[in-house]
């Protein structure tokens, strides 16, 4: 199995070498120097703000199902539940001979991504978990469709040895998934966005009642021609605009090509739908 990526701290950490690679990567790229003070050139300082923007852009497009998450590459988890049908005693299948599993994410490439995957549920009212072995994850992961097939026996196989004749009617399992997905490194197209938004969390936005200055960002704008939607912004220098400026300026940019290229969002909301994920 893969070893465990944690997200990327907030707090700098020289020892880190993805943090330095990508201090330097935007440092180089918005022009950040000793001699431009414009920006805090201590990484200690400038790090914390490189991160807030990375996370601000993660947040835009759905790569943020934990606090912390970035679209940088990082272990992921995804639960599946399953529902299990059979007749009595033999457990003869009454549906199909494999749970598909679509992935929630795009693994890394190649087949050494798994971190853990394991079966779990609650079996004559114990709870049991068993893993799958690496070499089975990698011959039933198929990378065309981005989905994991799991053959049926597993999981009667689980209810058996824990001494249930398949009896029941359904049994209710869960599939814990553990794989390392995301970018390896910051995509250069990113490059430009990164720097506007750098400039505005640089320039001070107050995360206090962030709610509240979201919701007055329609009072904050106008709008100046129909088809091609440009924004006047308030005259008004308050912290409040500043901060719905921020917010509305976000929502725009991720509409931009190269925001949505890494874009999880309509994958996040229309999944179940879809059903096949890719």
């Amino acid at each position: 199995m893969a070893e465990r990526i944690d997200p990327l701290p907030y707090i700098y950490d020289e020892t880190n070498e993805k943090i330095v690679e990508i201090i330097k990567l935007i440092s180089d790229f918005c022009g950040i120097t000793e001699e431009n003070d414009k920006y805090p050139v201590d990484p200690t300082v400038l790090w914390p703000l490189i991160w807030q923007t990375l996370r601000l852009i993660s947040s835009v497009t759905c790569w943020d199902d934990a606090p912390e998450d970035l679209f940088l590459t990082q272990t992921r988890e995804q639960n599946y539940f399953v529902s299990l049908r059979c007749k009595c005693i033999r457990c003869k299948l009454c549906d199909d001979d494999f749970v598909i599993i679509p992935l929630e994410y795009i693994p890394l490439n190649g087949t050494d991504f798994w971190v853990n995957v394991k079966i779990t549920g609650m079996i004559n009212g114990k709870y049991t978990e068993q893993e799958i072995e690496p070499e089975y994850l990698a011959t039933h992961y198929d990378k065309a469709k981005n989905q994991l097939y799991l053959e049926k026996t597993l999981f009667y196989d689980i209810i058996r040895e824990n001494g249930d004749n398949c009896c029941r009617c359904e049994h209710k399992m869960n599939v814990v998934l553990e794989y390392n997905a995301g970018y390896d490194i910051v995509p250069k197209g990113l490059l430009p966005a990164i720097c506007y938004i750098l400039n505005k969390v640089n320039n001070g936005v107050d995360e206090e009642d962030c709610h509240d200055n979201l919701t007055q960002t329609s009072g904050l704008l106008r709008r100046k021609k129909v088809g091609n939607v440009e924004y006047e912004w308030s005259v008004s220098d308050t912290t409040n605009s500043k901060t719905a400026t921020l917010y509305s300026d976000l929502h725009d940019l991720g509409m931009l090509d190269e925001v949505l290229a890494i874009s999880r969002c309509y994958l996040a909301t229309q999944q179940e739908e879809l059903g096949d994920v890719v």
